[in-house]
């Protein structure tokens, strides 16, 4: 691999070290410090454009290819959360066909991005190691998050916008007024949950919007994505207003964990602030629930 120049970024003997170089100087490219040419070998590159500005493609692609693929895998995964859970909550609440649509879903989104990682990319499986940290920051980001839905929940239940017995009907409804299935999937969705959708939405959904798009608007787009499905889950819960309020939220948490892996391209700083971030949520689920009933 080289800088634009001639002269070498780093020697590679073999693929793990070539991916791993790509990574460490596609990081420089990403502070502005490197632009890049790549030749064969896994993982993402950047190329200049005829106005001098950078593309990002996948390796043995060029920049259209690349873009073009990462629309198709958008496409496969994206809409399938929005399904599973309009189905779940909505279209077929309480039912059968709800239910098997819902985790039809999830085991979707959990299984195209591996698939799609070892057919279409043909890269190798990684455990994404923090080589670069940022824990530091993500646990400030985290519990900077959380602080604000501390204090929005406060607000609103100063102006009387949220319905505790709404929110305590509802989870009577899937069973989640029972003190104990409540903690057992308050500790589902913290620890594991929130790595899943670190997986799905910052290691697969946000590349794939990144080689569409750009690092910036990637992570923007990515936001949006992840926010869409909550949409469909906080209505299920709430008014509109607290919908859209929490729909924010949710929208600023993602952009800041997808900025977190544009920063630090690994998916274990993000995991650390999502969890930080989910805490305050069922601690407020909790005063709802079992304070109203």
């Amino acid at each position: 691999m080289t800088r634009n120049d001639g002269s070498n970024i780093c020697n590679c003997r073999d693929r793990q070290e070539t991916l791993a170089c790509q990574d460490e100087t596609r990081f420089a490219a990403d502070l502005g410090e490197v632009p890049l040419t790549s030749g064969a070998g896994g993982g993402l590159f950047r190329a200049q454009d005829a106005a001098g500005g950078m593309e990002i493609s996948e390796a043995g692609n060029s920049p259209a290819q690349g873009r073009r693929r990462a629309l198709i895998a958008l496409s496969l995964l994206v809409p399938l959360p929005s399904i599973g859970t309009a189905a779940a909550l909505f279209w077929w609440p309480a039912m059968a066909t709800g239910k098997v649509i819902f985790m039809a879903a999830k085991a979707w989104i959990a299984l195209l991005p591996l698939i799609w990682l070892k057919v279409a990319d043909h890269e190798p499986l990684s455990w994404s190691p923090p080589k670069r940290g940022g824990f530091g920051m993500a646990a400030a980001l985290g519990l900077a998050i959380a602080v604000l839905i501390f204090a929005a929940f406060a607000v609103a239940r100063h102006f009387g916008a949220i319905d505790a017995g709404m929110v305590a009907d509802r989870a009577a409804k899937t069973g989640l007024n029972h003190l104990g299935l409540y903690l057992g999937g308050a500790l589902y969705w913290i620890t594991v949950n929130s790595l899943m959708e670190e997986y799905v939405w910052r290691w697969f959904v946000f590349r794939k919007f990144e080689v569409l798009l750009g690092g910036r608007a990637g992570v923007v787009a990515a936001a949006l994505a992840f926010a869409v499905h909550h949409v469909i889950a906080l209505a299920a819960q709430f008014n509109w207003s607290i919908t859209m309020l929490g729909s924010l939220g949710v929208f600023i948490g993602g952009a800041t964990w997808s900025w977190l892996y544009l920063r630090y391209r690994s998916v274990w700083p993000c995991y650390v602030s999502h969890a930080i971030v989910d805490i305050p949520v069922f601690v407020i689920g909790y005063r709802l629930i079992f304070s109203h009933a």
